[in-house]
């Protein structure tokens, strides 16, 4: 059984155990593996080998032998459902009387091997050749479906002089177990080797007694003393003896770690923080299910979630002269794990973390509060200016609207740091490419260089958590699940940094224009030589327009159709009249007839450049460099035409272009070379049309 979030009980797995036919199960005992699921042990008898005394002794104490055994232990473990069944332990001695399972354990340890164990009972009747009625086995197995060790405890335990014993292993090796005897010895502590201490009462008059271990070693004993209507409770606590060593770690199964237990960290700034943790254990492991925690240490009761990392992300360190073998596993920590001052930090590993090589049986872990390191009492980073940063989320605006308040808390509760440090401005930028929404932060700079994270830090921070969500503080927040981990936290762009070679580029082409305008110039004073700008304007201002469109239109929604709309109707109109006045002057102009049969191509050309602009029809008259094919020879119609097609573009491009991209400037987050280069070459053509 599990519990959902609700608190109600979640069937994990179902199945039936059942014993094969002629047997029967006598009895059994549950208990937890170290990787959270769940075995059950049992016995089962054969019925046909449950012989009395007295049939016994009329076959003389000799029964016919049989294959099959009279008893048998096995564990089924439970996980999807009972699909592992183990055979622990078989005897087939037909003058056993009874066996029962005195316990079940997992995480019991010895000879540098943890695995599970289960304590059983023989009895046998006694009868010639019988020297001990009473025998305790102890079988180590590991939960994968190996036996590791069967062996026999003398434990002393006899049905005749106690009554139902409890037998536990202890986790630093050994066991105890503990009953009521005629000898008032309640607790004996043992080594697997069978060297025993007991511990007596005899002016205890002792009627019932409850035993267990604390996860400390510590073994507590619960005594009822007298009749149960006028006896006494009394409790005895005692520490038990450590067979194994104890690395600091309250698990034997670990040798030591990197960084150490309660290790001061040097540095908090991203570039030298710990980057990694190492755990050394005892045997050869194998990566296994469980996680790497990391909290920071608020107070007593309360712990902030820093960084969870699987087993499956970490790696293990080979032994170098074994390249098979590995005792040593490394996990990689991030830059934003120990990222506040003089803070406790403790680090948990999950029991089945690791499994041992040799049988695959899970490995206890680091329970929290034991793995501790601290961070240093001062900030060492500069103190930077206020600036803002992006981030971007995966969903549309409106659904942000509605959560945006409990994702600016999660955010703040995670990094973690003060809500005036961190504020968000309220701009927003859709991205219809990626679906989804850049979010414009404000990043507050510091007053306390050594008692607070500088602006480089908290991004830095974010930044890392955000790329990292599904392992770093963000993990299992509600809303966090929306930030886009490609994208991160991000400065914003620096405009300058994106348009300075490309402004570099353009100096360079205005500087060739200039050049081909001082020749061509020299060839032809009279001719409208400073066209030659005006349709480099032209046709870079279209080319950009369409760029807009493409690549910035929906950055702002309300000016994409805008943006499309004037585009369309001052393209479509501007060819409208171009065809107009040229088929008009083919017609009725012969001059321009017999000119334009000679320069059909640069016509074409032209019809083409004229479509953003009807002006640049004059290119075919501008006379430049003395050239014929510029020399068309308009009629006073068609330069008229010309001139208010132009006033009318002013209107239908010019006009709505500028004050689309003022619009989009001051509605962006991040504002590009795109936009900025449009909004320049706008407001170029505007200007040189209205002194005109």
């Amino acid at each position: 059984m599990d519990y959902s979030e609700e608190g109600n009980v979640v069937q994990k797995s179902n199945g039936t155990i059942k014993a094969d036919d002629g047997y029967y199960i006598h009895n059994h005992f549950v208990f937890n593996t170290i990787d959270g699921h769940y075995a059950i042990a049992y016995v089962v008898i054969n019925m046909d080998s449950n012989f009395s005394y007295d049939t016994l002794k009329e076959l003389k104490f000799n029964p016919k032998d049989t294959e099959k055994p009279v008893m048998s232990l096995y564990a089924n473990v439970i996980k999807d459902g009972f699909d592992q069944k183990i055979l622990l332990f078989q005897y087939y001695d037909k003058f056993l009387k009874y066996s029962s399972i005195l316990g079940c354990h997992a995480g019991f340890t010895s000879f540098d091997i943890q695995s599970s164990i289960c304590f059983i009972i023989l009895n046998f009747y006694v009868t010639p050749g019988i020297t001990m009625p009473v025998i305790t086995k102890f079988i180590k197995f590991s939960t994968s479906g190996t036996v590791i060790q069967t062996g026999t405890s003398n434990t002393g335990l006899d049905p005749r002089i106690s009554r139902g014993p409890t037998v536990i292993p202890l986790k630093f090796g050994g066991y105890f177990y503990c009953d009521i005897n005629s000898l008032n010895q309640f607790l004996t502590i043992c080594n697997i080797d069978d060297s025993c201490d007991s511990f007596t009462s005899p002016e205890l008059n002792i009627n019932d007694i409850f035993c267990g271990v604390f996860d400390n070693n510590t073994i507590w004993t619960f005594i009822k003393t007298g009749d149960y209507t006028t006896g006494s409770w009394y409790i005895i606590i005692k520490d038990a003896k450590q067979f194994i060593k104890d690395s600091g770690f309250n698990n034997p199964a670990i040798l030591s770690t990197q960084p150490e237990q309660n290790k001061t960290l040097t540095f908090l700034s991203s570039s030298e923080n710990i980057n990694i943790i190492n755990i050394t254990f005892f045997t050869p492991i194998i990566l296994s299910t469980g996680n790497l925690i990391i909290y920071q240490v608020i107070n007593k009761y309360n712990y902030l979630l820093r960084q969870i990392y699987p087993a499956s992300s970490c790696t293990l360190i080979h032994n170098n002269k074994n390249n098979n073998t590995a005792v040593s596993v490394s996990c990689k920590v991030l830059s934003s794990t120990f990222n506040r001052i003089n803070s406790t930090y403790t680090i948990v590993l999950d029991d089945g973390f690791v499994q041992t090589l040799s049988f695959n049986e899970p490995l206890n872990g680091i329970k929290r509060d034991i793995w501790q390191v601290k961070t240093p009492k001062f900030y060492s980073s500069e103190i930077v200016d206020s600036t803002t940063a992006t981030l971007k989320l995966n969903l549309n605006q409106s659904f942000y609207q509605q959560i945006k308040d409990d994702l600016y808390r999660q955010i703040i509760t995670s990094l973690p740091i003060d809500s005036n440090r961190l504020h968000i401005t309220g701009n927003v930028q859709p991205d219809f490419v990626d679906s989804n929404i850049l979010i414009e932060f404000s990043v507050i700079k510091t007053t306390d260089s050594s008692n607070e994270p500088s602006v480089n830090d908290i991004i830095n921070d974010l930044n890392d958590m955000i790329k990292n969500k599904d392992t770093s503080a963000l993990f299992g927040q509600k809303y966090t699940m929306f930030l886009d981990s490609n994208y991160g936290f991000q400065i914003k762009a620096s405009l300058w940094n994106e348009v300075k070679f490309k402004l570099l580029a353009a100096a360079i082409v205005m500087f060739l224009l200039l050049i081909i305008y001082y020749f061509v110039r020299k060839k032809n004073l009279e001719g409208n030589n400073m066209f030659i700008f005006k349709i480099v304007l032209i046709i870079l201002d279209f080319i950009l327009d369409i760029l807009f469109i493409v690549v910035n239109g929906h950055d702002v929604q309300v000016l994409f159709a805008p943006s499309i709309l004037f585009m369309v109707i001052s393209t479509f109109l501007n060819f409208c009249f171009t065809f107009i006045i040229l088929m008009d002057e083919i017609q009725s102009n012969s001059e321009f007839r017999n000119w334009f049969v000679k320069n059909v191509k640069i016509v074409s050309i032209c019809t083409l450049l004229s479509c953003p602009d009807v002006e640049a029809l004059n290119l075919l008259s501008s006379q430049i460099a003395n050239l014929k094919i510029f020399m068309a020879p308009f009629s006073e119609k068609a330069e008229i035409r010309i001139y208010y097609g132009t006033i009318i573009n002013i209107f239908i491009e010019d006009i709505p272009q500028f004050i689309i991209q003022v619009i989009y400037y001051t509605r962006v987050i991040t504002y590009s070379s795109i936009p900025l280069f449009s909004l320049i070459m706008s407001s170029m053509l505007l200007f040189n049309n209205f002194y005109q």
